[in-house]
């Protein structure tokens, strides 16, 4: 079983940190070269920013490229499948992001695709058959999936990610109210872990 726990993942999209100068990389580092070098360090990385804008299948190919014949990759879903749902456009936009992403997928270097649900997304029955359509439109992708209200963390939704195949997301976070709870169970091959950082005043 592969497990999700490494500083490349869990950091999110840090390949392209500017203040990684210095620390990682070396100072007048062109943004060209930050996926490179970040490869001779770690060896899969998150894509956060197929989060904010559909991604190119011609951009994900180039990566393949420019991070060298090891790297790997989890992307995020654009945010008009989770954060800003449209009914109407919601299919197009999955079939559009299925697209895109079949370069890295062609290349067996997808580690997972990440579906990170909002505080707002809450365990309705519409909400429940959204996700369960969302994730078929998947099918042969490893999906991650991450929810941050605590009402999804139950024996029900557990299940249903077991018959789906997908990484119920384990997630390091305050212990506040409503949000979801420490958990450790087994859902797909393998596991997804994500590091949001403990300070409370933050969230």
């Amino acid at each position: 079983m592969g497990v999700f726990s490494t500083l490349s993942l869990i950091t999110r999209n840090s390949a392209f940190y500017d203040d990684w100068i210095g620390p990682v990389y070396p100072q007048g580092t062109k943004r060209r070269d930050y996926l490179p070098l970040y490869a001779e360090q770690f060896n899969t990385v998150e894509l956060n920013y197929t989060h904010y804008g559909m991604p190119k299948p011609e951009n994900l190919a180039n990566m393949l490229v420019t991070g060298g014949p090891n790297l790997t990759f989890a992307a995020k879903v654009t945010q008009t499948m989770t954060h800003k749902i449209k009914p109407d456009e919601w299919k197009e936009q999955a079939e559009q992001y299925r697209a895109a992403i079949e370069p890295v997928l062609q290349a067996g270097r997808l580690e997972a695709v990440l579906f990170q649900f909002p505080y707002s997304f809450h365990y309705t029955p519409d909400n429940r058959r959204y996700l369960g359509n969302l994730l078929s439109c998947f099918q042969g992708v490893p999906l991650a999936v991450e929810f941050w209200v605590a009402e999804w963390y139950h024996a029900k939704v557990i299940e249903g990610m077991r018959k789906q195949g997908a990484a119920l997301v384990s997630l390091d976070m305050p212990d506040l109210a409503k949000l979801p709870p420490s958990m450790d169970v087994v859902t797909a091959p393998f596991s997804y872990i994500r590091i949001h950082g403990w300070n409370a005043e933050t969230w």
